[in-house]
């Protein structure tokens, strides 16, 4: 009696374990999978990676976070699309090569310093997982650029997409559709990603910060103004906000470095933030002219 008893427990401590398990997932989710009117994309999704910042100059494989074995192979792109050349340089600084957006925005937190032009070149020899784990080691003024970040990772992403046609014609073709950094935990970010991705986020428009970057180069390489996705204009006010907040960071690199520009010089800024308008407030009538409709 008393082993069918512990079984009995046993079945049901199971069964609430696996209710509860099925019940709360581990992160909010918009709906079943991607929604139609988003595109998702991550380092390991196709057909969407090329808007990862590791997709790398000339890349045809997606690269593993990890050594490659036969149970970790890095997967064959069936459609690669061409990624052909990252030209940045800053001011009138010599315009390096960059081996992925990846690759600029790390080593970019070091410049200004003796190290930097040593740790451009040892750099570009690692693998974008590579730099992701070595960067971590490295020990840079965090506060400074965290106030100018937005701008380096704008002047990356607008650099990648507008010197490959490519790239540019993907960006493109999404029309305007939210682009979404969806980011899972996994074992090299165990708490995912809630600011340049979405892990954890109820909305595309909160974190999502390279989605929103994407978003912004879009606008300016097609020439189209920002479409609302909702009857209400969130999407539209949202990347207003953006565009601001980048502006800022620009303004703030800026304020002690020469902006970034391409091969040919041409700077890679950010078009003027379209300002807030309040609205102005106007006089209250008085009651004789309400009453006549004056």
């Amino acid at each position: 009696m008393k082993h069918v008893l512990l079984v009995t427990k046993a079945c049901i401590v199971g069964v609430f374990i696996s209710t509860i398990a099925h019940a709360a997932p581990s992160r909010p989710q918009w709906g079943p999978g991607q929604p139609e009117d988003q595109v998702w994309f991550h380092p390991n999704d196709e057909p969407y990676y090329p808007f990862a910042n590791f997709y790398e100059v000339n890349e045809h494989r997606i690269p593993s976070r990890y050594p490659e074995t036969p149970a970790n192979p890095s997967k064959v792109l069936h459609n690669s699309t061409a990624f052909d050349s990252l030209n940045i340089g800053v001011g009138e600084e010599e315009c390096r090569k960059w081996r992925s957006v990846e690759h600029f925005f790390h080593t970019m937190k070091m410049f200004g310093t003796p190290n930097f032009r040593h740790l451009y070149a040892e750099w570009q020899k690692l693998s974008p997982g590579e730099l992701f784990g070595e960067i971590r080691k490295i020990s840079y003024d965090f506060v400074a650029y965290d106030q100018m970040k937005l701008y380096v990772m704008y002047a990356g992403v607008k650099a990648k997409f507008s010197q490959n046609q490519e790239l540019r014609d993907l960006l493109c073709n999404t029309g305007d559709k939210w682009i979404v950094e969806h980011v899972e935990p996994n074992r090299n970010q165990p708490k995912g990603d809630s600011y340049w991705g979405d892990t954890n986020n109820t909305s595309p428009l909160v974190g999502n910060w390279l989605g929103k970057v994407l978003m912004v180069v879009r606008k300016e390489l097609t020439g189209k103004g920002y479409t609302s996705l909702s009857a209400s204009g969130t999407f539209i006010d949202a990347m207003e906000e953006a565009e601001r907040e980048i502006k800022k960071h620009q303004d703030k690199w800026t304020t002690s470095h020469p902006p970034f520009v391409d091969s040919q010089k041409n700077p890679l800024v950010l078009a003027e933030a379209k300002p807030v308008v309040l609205a102005e407030a106007k006089p209250e009538k008085s009651w004789l002219r309400r009453l006549f409709g004056l």
